[in-house]
């Protein structure tokens, strides 16, 4: 990853950075379906998140 222009890898953050993604929440979903039925959802899903953050 790059943080300020710098490419980094997890072992050369400083402790505050490892901090920010070790405590970072996330959210998981367990979709059930066939494969088409769960890349679908993924879809719908990525889109709405698109439109809320402004990227359409």
């Amino acid at each position: 990853m790059m943080i300020d222009g710098t490419p980094k890898t997890f072992n050369n953050l400083t402790n505050h950075e490892k901090d920010g993604f070790l405590d970072y929440k996330l959210m998981i979903y367990v979709c059930k379906g066939n494969d088409k039925e769960k890349l679908d959802w993924f879809k719908r899903y990525l889109r709405r998140m698109e439109e809320r953050l402004g990227f359409h």
